[in-house]
């Protein structure tokens, strides 16, 4: 019977911690809705400039030998960098 109550209790306790990090969720989207209505101009839409990506990595689990050379090419090109 103990180990029920104790089951009980835990969720209990993780169901509302869930719920309260719904409600903060929902309370300040909320927030930013109304901040943006009230003073749009506030409220900036912009991007980044796009840059490109170094990473080099295998296209599957096992590199190929040309994948290998690729990846120690941008080993060599970061380290002069």
């Amino acid at each position: 019977m103990h180990t029920v109550v104790t089951n009980s209790t835990v969720d209990g306790v993780l169901s509302a911690v869930l719920a309260l990090l719904i409600v903060v969720v929902l309370v300040d989207a909320a927030r930013i809705c109304v901040r943006h209505l009230r003073r749009p101009a506030l409220t900036t839409l912009s991007e980044v400039p796009y840059v490109e990506s170094k990473l080099v990595a295998p296209a599957g689990l096992f590199p190929t030998p040309q994948e290998k050379e690729e990846a120690r090419h941008a080993v060599t090109a970061d380290t002069r960098a």
